[in-house]
């Protein structure tokens, strides 16, 4: 076991699902007989003694595509030496100014303006596809409602295709055909947090998979890079975002959740390892969770550490983004990220632009794949949306 995992277990409080089950609620009846039903059939596949070998069984978790887990940034004047070799080494560059700290202000609140309006355009196409979802989402203060804003509110678009962040964005990318293909806004109150993960190629709901590796290419962690953009004071106190730099060498708990998605039915096999009563508590989360980091997300990290004793046995250094309004930081999606419970009644707000190297993954037409009560698939262009934003469309591909 290794130093970050011993922590890692303490902090997240990997054996305690109690919190996560009270935020879930009492299941319905047709829920708590899934739950037994496939709790009953987990326990015939340890009885079968199909699942005895846990390295056996982890030995076959193998991510799709070929990756080199490795960054090798090259000169650039948009960063000096001293960022490039951190970067290379922890995958984390910053912070960096982004805006002066009025232009940050203005900024969040047309930001806020925007997920006030149920007549966005996000909102409007939930509700025509959706009428039921939508008035769900209406009646909560839902961050969501601002989701992907670069393409559809041309201020955000701008914000994000800004050559302070985006100079620097292709400096460490080592490329200048990069695409800001999702963003994101986040707000940390009074004791909320979000618990440590990774994102490699963000499989979203349905088996949607975002990014595509192009043929002949090796996926490697900068060529999808955060630049997580601070439109207000971010501290320890309030929540700031933590990176665990240099995680991106090691990609297995993201690999456990994107296998299971690819196999479903191997999830019954991972259970055949656990107790019963760990096991429905484990499925009743996989299974009626909602949101991407309540519960799932501390699972997954919790049945890596189980089936890998060396999960993140090398260099790893905890960073905390701290910065004041108009400053950002660059990280790699592969690194190990999350927040820490905010003890201040003073507000974190962030913008996210997900940056893509288009020389090496494959956008598409990068369609949204949400769920407001049923499922929802909206292609940008079907809704006279961008895609993308393209800061530099017309540079040459390598």
């Amino acid at each position: 076991m290794s130093d970050v995992m011993a922590r890692l277990r303490v902090d997240e409080a990997l054996h305690d699902l109690t919190e996560e089950l009270a935020a879930l609620g009492p299941l319905s009846l047709r829920q708590r007989a899934i739950v037994r039903s496939l709790t009953a059939a987990s326990r015939v596949i340890r009885i079968r003694a199909i699942a005895r070998d846990r390295a056996a069984f982890a030995a076959r978790m193998v991510p799709p595509g070929p990756r080199d887990l490795s960054i090798d940034a090259v000169p650039h004047p948009a960063v000096d030496d001293a960022t490039r070799a951190i970067f290379s080494r922890m995958g984390v560059a910053g912070p960096f100014r982004f805006a002066s700290a009025g232009e940050a202000t203005d900024l969040k609140q047309h930001l806020k303006a925007l997920m006030a309006d149920t007549h966005n355009p996000l909102f409007q196409a939930v509700r025509a596809r959706d009428p039921d979802g939508a008035a769900a989402l209406a009646g909560r203060d839902d961050i969501f409602r601002a989701f992907n804003a670069h393409m559809y509110d041309p201020t955000t678009r701008t914000a994000l295709s800004r050559p302070s962040i985006v100079d620097r964005v292709a400096a460490l990318m080592g490329s200048n055909r990069l695409a800001c293909w999702r963003s994101q806004v986040f707000q940390q109150r009074p004791g909320l947090r979000t618990t440590l993960h990774q994102n490699v190629a963000f499989p979203e709901a349905f088996g949607h998979r975002s990014l595509t590796l192009r043929p002949g290419h090796t996926f490697r962690p900068h060529h999808n890079l955060n630049a997580w953009v601070s439109l207000s004071r971010a501290g320890t106190d309030n929540g700031c975002l933590v990176v665990l730099g240099g995680s991106f060498r090691d990609t297995r708990v993201y690999d456990l959740g994107s296998y299971f998605a690819r196999h479903p039915t191997a999830l019954l096999t991972c259970m055949a390892f656990f107790p019963p009563r760990e096991v429905e508590q484990m499925l009743a989360l996989l299974l009626f969770t909602s949101g991407n980091h309540r519960g799932t997300t501390k699972l997954m990290l919790r049945l890596a550490d189980f089936f890998h004793d060396d999960l993140f046995a090398h260099e790893v250094e905890r960073c905390d983004f701290v910065c004041e309004p108009g400053e950002f930081w660059v990280f790699s999606n592969f690194n190990m990220h999350g927040s820490m419970p905010s003890s201040s009644d003073d507000e974190r707000f962030t913008l996210v632009g997900r940056y893509a190297n288009e020389d090496v993954l494959e956008v598409g037409d990068n369609r949204l794949r949400l769920n407001f009560g049923r499922p929802l698939d909206l292609a940008p262009a079907d809704l006279g949306w961008q895609p993308v934003a393209r800061p530099n469309p017309h540079a040459p591909a390598a």
